[in-house]
């Protein structure tokens, strides 16, 4: 840990390479069946996301889905994303996607990481989002 009057905060990243663990599990435990996408949203300081609620959709019931367009222009089928975004204070979520026949289907919007970005671009470090409960 810095010293007291260290001004670089513990938690300040250069870059931050976003990673998660891929999705295999709807949220009543059943195998995901289709391809799986992910978003990755962000808001310039320490959130929250805005977020519009669905309707009941039991058994998953009412999902926060991002009120905002995702950083990334195309669907991320893998398990990282490099956020590249200017210095200060950033908040992170993501969201999984799952493609199928019938459409296109969303999770919830992920816990929100805030984090400090400093000396942006530079080498990237981890940052890890949990996006869906682990079987």
């Amino acid at each position: 840990m810095p010293p007291a009057n260290d001004p670089t905060p513990v938690d300040a990243l250069v870059d931050p390479h976003i990673s998660w663990t891929l999705a295999e599990f709807n949220c009543a435990d059943e195998p995901l069946v289709g391809e799986v996408t992910y978003n990755v949203y962000t808001v310039e300081g320490e959130g929250p996301i805005p977020t519009r609620a669905t309707p009941d959709e039991s058994p998953c019931g009412v999902r926060q889905l991002a009120d905002i367009a995702p950083m990334n222009s195309e669907p991320i089928t893998g398990d990282n994303y490099n956020a590249l975004v200017p210095n200060g204070t950033w908040t992170f979520a993501l969201e999984a996607c799952l493609v199928t026949e019938f459409g296109t289907e969303c999770s919830s919007l992920s816990e929100q990481v805030t984090v400090v970005v400093l000396n942006a671009p530079a080498p990237v470090q981890g940052v890890l989002i949990s996006l869906l409960k682990e079987k």
